[in-house]
């Protein structure tokens, strides 16, 4: 499956059940304190990750077109806290 595929099945993922919701939201944290200094990228992400402790194949898994995909999931965190 291509990533723009894969991106397509994590947006809107308020609510989305697959088994890496715990993942994205701790990673998700991490990476917010990392993008500001370190910018969107899939090294922050990775660093992210291991920050949180979380195994990087369930980030793969998680967010599975990378930081796009991390971006998109806190635009629809926000989206849900309005």
């Amino acid at each position: 499956m291509a990533n723009a595929e894969k991106s397509e099945e994590i947006q809107g993922g308020r609510g989305r059940i697959d088994g890496f919701e715990a993942a994205r939201a701790a990673v998700l944290p991490e990476l917010l304190a990392i993008a500001p200094f370190d910018g969107w990228t899939g090294g922050s992400l990775e660093r992210a990750a291991s920050d949180a402790g979380v195994d990087s194949s369930a980030v793969k898994a998680a967010f599975p077109g990378g930081i796009a995909d991390a971006f998109r999931y806190w635009s629809d965190q926000l989206d849900g806290e309005m």
